[in-house]
């Protein structure tokens, strides 16, 4: 009985990580993706375009950081939960819906999981798809 006892006091203290759930009060901790092919989709055209582009993400708990190629730093902050999905190939991504912080326009990042699918900024109004990638190198 007292090794039952103690196994739950223990288990109680260290906690079940397997169980544990990011709750909004959780910072999360900041992690970086950088991306060297950049496609710009807008109405029927089509751009790209090739430059070191990095996001951090979790900056301050509350938002990513995004140093382009040529420019600016520019900063977006989180408006709510992360959603996760699954494209219509299956993969799956995490969806994170933003407001950019110089313009106040509403970005949603899809960020992939696999990392060779990379990124995707959505802009609402106009609709405007940015696609970052790492090419494969033939």
């Amino acid at each position: 009985m007292k090794k039952i006892l103690l196994s739950i006091i223990l288990v109680l203290a260290i906690g079940l990580p397997s169980y544990s759930q990011t709750t909004s009060d959780e910072v999360l901790p900041e992690f970086s993706r950088a991306y060297l092919n950049v496609m710009i989709s807008y109405g029927d055209s089509v751009y790209h375009y090739e430059g070191s582009n990095v996001f951090t993400f979790n900056v301050d708990g509350n938002s990513v950081i995004f140093y382009p190629h040529k420019g600016d730093a520019e900063r977006y902050i989180y408006m709510g939960n992360t959603a996760e999905g699954v494209d219509d190939y299956g993969d799956s991504y995490q969806l994170i819906k933003t407001i950019e912080a110089a313009s106040s326009d509403i970005v949603y990042f899809q960020l992939y999981d696999n990392r060779k699918y990379g990124l995707n900024l959505i802009y609402e109004e106009p609709l405007i798809i940015v696609h970052f990638y790492n090419a494969s190198k033939n």
